[in-house]
């Protein structure tokens, strides 16, 4: 990591799977890391309180999947030219949304909600 960040501050950031959270791991980066955060630190990520999960995907595959894609580049075109066209009414919808979605993951104490 030294040397991809080439001398400037970095944050290395871990998700949820059992190899970054076992207790040998998270003694590791402990004795190792300097300045090193336990997994405890971090709430949860969960995907019904990212925009991007629970409405953004859904807008880009709906336009992405009105054809099929011969190639990898094709698909990233399509899924692209699907972020470029959306406005600013697409984001307002989805961050309106956050609101009622934290309330419902709360009354779920955490868990996912429909």
């Amino acid at each position: 990591m030294e040397a991809v960040a080439s001398g400037r501050s970095y944050i290395f950031q871990k998700d949820g799977a059992l190899a970054h959270t076992s207790q040998l791991i998270q003694n590791r980066l402990s004795d190792n890391v300097d300045m090193f955060w336990s997994k405890d630190f971090w709430p949860p990520n969960s995907p019904d309180l990212n925009p991007l999960d629970y409405y953004v995907w859904s807008v880009v595959e709906t336009q992405t999947y009105k054809s099929r894609h011969p190639n990898v580049a094709s698909l990233r075109a399509a899924i692209e030219s699907a972020f470029a066209a959306m406005d600013r009414d697409h984001w307002k919808t989805a961050c309106s949304r956050f609101k009622a979605r934290i309330e419902g993951v709360i009354e779920a104490q955490g868990g996912y909600i429909d």
